[in-house]
């Protein structure tokens, strides 16, 4: 299984072609190849240089654990739709994405995330790990026999505004404003602001 790399520039390799044989996708090599011992081919199976992906910071608030002062670095997905319109509308293969980010001039890895056999028009969510430009905590504010009063407390350092979405658990008092309802709870989204924080309150019910 060959890696899927979405880069802002693709490397000088040769590209493979894609076939449509049926509901299957096959990816012709433009070259002669052999069976030798340890034989390698590098062959860039997609270039889509104008992809465009949306950063998506994820606070978990449904299985946050921890409580008190803990401050804690934020997880993000890449999301985008496999359209045209957003770079790329072809048919994506199962493996993993890399991400590069450029730093000092250099291309460096950043993260790698699995990705689905994905058809035109479906939605693409790369999950990349934990990011410290936006961290958060979980605050206890006020117990009763009613149940739990808690503050959700969010900072960006990062110098543009970022996209983020909190998830809050099922038995709350009152649903969000803006917020819709998922497998694992209600999930608000809101804009981050560039090096500002943003605090939300909730009350579970016992």
């Amino acid at each position: 299984m060959l890696p899927l790399t979405l880069a802002a520039a693709a490397p000088a390799l040769a590209e493979a072609q894609v076939e449509a044989l049926g509901d299957l996708k096959l990816y012709r090599v433009p070259m002669r190849v052999n069976v030798a011992a340890q034989a390698q081919k590098q062959v860039a199976m997609l270039v889509q240089p104008a992809a465009s992906f949306e950063r998506v910071y994820l606070l978990d608030a449904a299985g946050a654990v921890l409580t008190g002062r803990t401050v804690r670095p934020t997880p993000f997905e890449l999301r985008a739709r496999n359209v045209e319109t957003q770079g790329l509308g072809v048919p994506l293969p199962a493996g993993t994405v890399a991400l590069f980010a450029r730093r000092a001039g250099r291309e460096l890895l950043a993260g790698e995330a699995p990705i689905d056999d994905l058809a035109v028009g479906e939605k693409i969510s790369l999950p990349f790990g934990e990011s410290p430009d936006v961290t958060w905590t979980r605050t206890l504010v006020a117990q009763s026999e009613r149940g739990e009063q808690w503050r959700i407390d969010s900072n960006s350092a990062r110098t543009t505004a970022v996209k983020a979405e909190l998830t809050l658990p099922f038995g709350i008092k009152g649903t969000p404003a803006g917020a819709h309802r998922s497998e694992r709870g209600w999930i608000l989204p809101f804009d981050l602001p560039a090096n500002e924080a943003r605090s939300f309150t909730y009350f579970a019910e016992k």
